[in-house]
């Protein structure tokens, strides 16, 4: 009698845990999603110049640096995550395991950097590319009607106009619906690393140009903008400059 309660009184424990776990979620739209997003991307590029040896670690710890978990196939070569807590399942990558370990490399011996400002005119120039890319189909650099970089005019100062531009497009990352604190803080900043790691290793990109925006030491501020789409297809661009925008 005894042990049948106590089996009864832990169920009504597991029960009312479980129904004010179910309480704690919350709907997250697009648009909650988005801002999110937007700020953890921004957050983790300034983290990585700020601490580049730990997304070395990050590398590491996903088994991205491990050449058991590569695989080529008749389409190309695969990355395969198996039991991993990071990022995606299956990644395609055009340079296998060696891009990775350049990569890593490169973190464990590139210096510390002081972390960008933000621009709220840069962000709006990524948040009109997202929207181009996402009316295209295709990601781009190039603006509506062949115009380059338009906001290369507006820069203000001593005539030093370097500006740079790093895009990223991820398939079925997430998706507006119910999450708790946790889980949407978890999948948030796994898309975010997903994102900037793929910048840092730049795969397949020869001059790794993406990654030395990054890290380009006359780039001093930036803005990131990332739309998501109803089936999750997450959009990134993001804007660099010597100099700040005009308002």
């Amino acid at each position: 009698m005894f042990i049948q309660m106590k089996k009864t009184l832990l169920f009504l424990i597991l029960l009312t845990a479980s129904s004010l776990f179910a309480q704690e979620k919350k709907y997250y739209g697009i648009k909650e999603l988005t801002e999110l997003l937007n700020i953890e991307v921004q957050n983790e590029i300034n983290y990585v110049r700020q601490n580049p040896h730990k997304y070395h670690i990050i590398i590491e710890k996903s088994g991205r640096l491990d050449p058991l978990r590569y695989e080529v196939t008749p389409n190309g070569t695969w990355f395969i995550r198996e039991r991993s807590e990071y990022f995606v399942a299956r990644v395609t990558t055009h340079e296998g395991i060696s891009a990775y370990q350049e990569a890593s490399n490169f973190l464990l011996k590139q210096k510390e950097m002081k972390p960008y400002k933000y621009d709220k005119g840069l962000k709006l120039e990524a948040k009109k590319q997202c929207e181009y890319i996402q009316e295209i189909g295709i990601l781009t650099h190039a603006r509506p009607h062949g115009n380059g970089l338009d906001y290369v005019q507006n820069l203000k100062g001593n005539g030093l106009k370097m500006v740079g531009e790093v895009l990223a497009k991820l398939e079925n990352k997430i998706t507006p619906g119910r999450y708790s604190e946790n889980e949407i803080k978890d999948s948030i900043q796994d898309i975010a690393q997903e994102i900037v790691l793929g910048w840092i290793v730049d795969d397949g990109i020869l001059d790794r140009g993406h990654r030395k925006g990054l890290f380009h030491e006359l780039h001093n501020y930036f803005g990131a903008y990332c739309l998501i789409t109803v089936k999750g297809t997450v959009i990134c661009a993001v804007e660099f400059s010597t100099l700040p925008m005009e308002h």
